[in-house]
């Protein structure tokens, strides 16, 4: 994806036209050489890092819960009897008998796509055992056109409340998480010659909330806001044309709307259908204006107007 927006460069695909937005997947060099030769990255073996850093500048990357969930609470006991430093270290080994690998530890993806896994399977391990505590449900004749065994597992799962590898699993009638989420917000910056990976906000998913340290958004966007807003705007010499050439299809139109309602007895006229004539009239009156006013933007007009409008 980096490689083909670098190539995009007429686009203007770079920072702070444009911001990539990933998952903390990556670790913060993963643009270097030496870092993708390390962790495999093999999408990028083909990048230089100078075009990766070009790229990656203004990058902002989202931490999930379960990283920090695991990174401040690794003793905690968790679903299964087991802490979270236990349960890192069981998928480490059943990697290494998997992969017939000798590492000494995980990427973060393996840690956190392994936590979800572990979490969905408890989830619907105690959603179906609280279906089957139900007299009336038979889950050995579930089927997905089945409505009543469904909204029976589709309910339990809503009363699931356990804590996870993903920290505390408890769900709303939408079936969304309804306990604190919490997440950071991070963005590569030049710093000298390098790029720095700079924590920038901690995210309250719960409450929608921002809570920046000491940052504002306009140390994350020049502006303030995304710059990402250059208008294709026309000139206004195009513009006095097609408003000019709009205004006589306006006056071309009420003319052929008033012969038409002036001779809508004669019975050439009344053969024609004169009300659908006018109707079609109408509309084309209606485009005519759109068309003026599709063409008034920040390149023929100033903000004030522009508000009006």
């Amino acid at each position: 994806m980096f490689l083909q927006s670098y190539k995009a460069a007429s686009l203007g695909m770079f920072y702070p036209d444009y911001v990539w937005i990933v998952p903390m997947f990556f670790s913060e060099n993963f643009w270097r050489n030496q870092t993708r030769r390390r962790e495999r990255y093999t999408p990028f073996t083909q990048c230089t890092e100078e075009a990766l850093k070009r790229i990656i500048k203004g990058l902002l990357v989202v931490d999930y819960q379960s990283r920090i969930f695991r990174r401040y609470f690794n003793e905690t006991t968790i679903i299964g009897n087991i802490t979270m430093s236990e349960f890192e270290s069981e998928i480490l080994a059943r990697y290494k008998k998997l992969k017939n690998e000798n590492v000494d530890s995980l990427t973060d993806s393996n840690v956190i796509f392994a936590s979800l896994g572990y979490d969905t399977m408890w989830t619907g391990a105690m959603a179906l055992h609280g279906a089957s505590q139900n007299p009336s449900i038979n889950l050995s004749s579930f089927t997905y056109e089945n409505d009543t065994i469904r909204d029976a597992i589709y309910k339990s799962a809503l009363g699931v409340n356990f804590t996870g590898a993903t920290n505390k699993l408890k769900y709303d009638g939408n079936g969304d998480r309804t306990f604190f989420s919490y997440g950071t917000l991070h963005q590569h910056r030049t710093s000298g010659s390098d790029l720095i990976r700079t924590l920038i906000a901690n995210i309250s998913l719960q409450k929608q909330l921002l809570f920046f340290h000491g940052e504002s958004p306009s140390t994350i966007f020049p502006d303030g806001t995304p710059v990402d807003r250059k208008l294709a705007t026309i000139t206004v010499s195009l513009f006095i044309v097609f408003t000019c050439l709009a205004v006589i299809g306006i006056i071309y139109a009420l003319a052929c709307i008033a012969f038409i309602l002036g001779f809508r007895k004669k019975e050439t006229i009344r053969l024609t259908s004169p009300l659908l004539n006018a109707t079609v009239g109408v509309g084309a009156i209606v485009i005519f204006v759109a068309t003026i006013l599709l063409g008034v933007d920040e390149g023929t007009s100033n903000k004030t107007s522009l508000n009006v409008v």
